[in-house]
């Protein structure tokens, strides 16, 4: 067997520099048989929205403060001020799943007016809703 570059994180390495953005840090999960969930908070647009996200790691967690490093990096991207709240759910999760590949990821939108947005994806064949169901508690 040979070895062959992972094509897929080289274009998205690719995509980022185009773009101007930088990876979410990641680290090696320190134990990727457990099953435990990790929640992080942050903000937006000087506190207009909030974010809340809660994942089950695999092979890899998120090194400190790279969420926040991340949101800063979508504040400089946007030239008319935040995205729909939608917009920005579905953009995070595919980043997130994409660096990160938890088995289980949700991130919740909190915008200012009352708008809530709640985006969620699993691995395929990882169910452990006793787990997911305590997210909230977190």
């Amino acid at each position: 067997m040979t070895d062959t570059p992972d094509l897929g994180a080289a274009a998205r390495e690719a995509a980022h520099a185009a773009a101007g953005t930088t990876r979410i840090e990641t680290l090696a999960n320190p134990n990727p048989r457990a099953d435990y969930l990790v929640r992080i908070e942050g903000g937006l647009a000087n506190g207009a929205i909030r974010l809340v996200l809660h994942y089950v790691p695999h092979r890899l967690i998120l090194r400190d403060r790279a969420f926040h490093t991340y949101l800063g990096t979508l504040e400089k991207e946007w030239t008319n001020g935040p995205p729909e709240p939608e917009r920005l759910a579905l953009s995070m999760l595919a980043d997130l799943n994409d660096e990160l590949v938890p088995r289980w990821l949700q991130i919740v939108i909190l915008a200012g007016d009352g708008h809530r947005v709640l985006v969620e994806d699993k691995q395929p064949k990882w169910d452990k809703p006793t787990l997911t169901a305590r997210a909230g508690g977190i």
